[in-house]
């Protein structure tokens, strides 16, 4: 996250420095001239702010593929949850928030209770044939290829 900070902020020094060299040489309008450095300023600190703020936001969806279960919480009054995983994909955590119904409250349940006992849960959501709507599949998560494959 610093990171990211630190890049965007040397990006917007350079971004402010070359605006302004161009502004000095330009043959534009005075009252153009004035207005372009502070909207320089304006635009870096608005990109700045934007990803301070939305650092560490949950996403708005439910997770898509397949994902490893790390923990899950229900906010707004139990009308949402936050179902926090690890991504094979994006070899990452990432954060979710969604609706949810009683059906996956249960499997949520059952994969955090798994969890603590020591076996991790992959899951995914899927689409039921009959309603459409999204169906909570979790399985056990094995990690590795545990076949005994044999070297010949």
């Amino acid at each position: 996250m610093n990171d990211g900070i630190e890049l965007l902020l040397t990006m917007s020094v350079i971004l402010c420095t070359m605006v302004a060299v161009l502004t000095y040489y330009s043959r534009a309008a005075f009252l153009f001239k004035l207005i372009t450095m502070p909207f320089a300023i304006a635009a870096s600190a608005a990109a700045i702010w934007t990803i301070i703020y939305l650092a560490g936001a949950p996403i708005n969806r439910m997770p898509a593929n397949t994902w490893v279960y790390v923990g899950h919480q229900l906010i707004d009054k139990g009308e949402n949850v936050v179902l926090w995983i690890w991504s094979d994909d994006l070899e990452d955590f990432r954060l979710h928030k969604f609706p949810y119904d009683r059906e996956t409250q249960k499997k949520l349940e059952e994969a955090r209770q798994q969890a603590d006992g020591g076996n991790m849960q992959e899951g995914r959501f899927d689409e039921d044939n009959t309603t459409g709507e999204a169906v909570l599949i979790m399985r056990g998560y094995q990690p590795v290829n545990t076949e005994n494959n044999v070297k010949q």
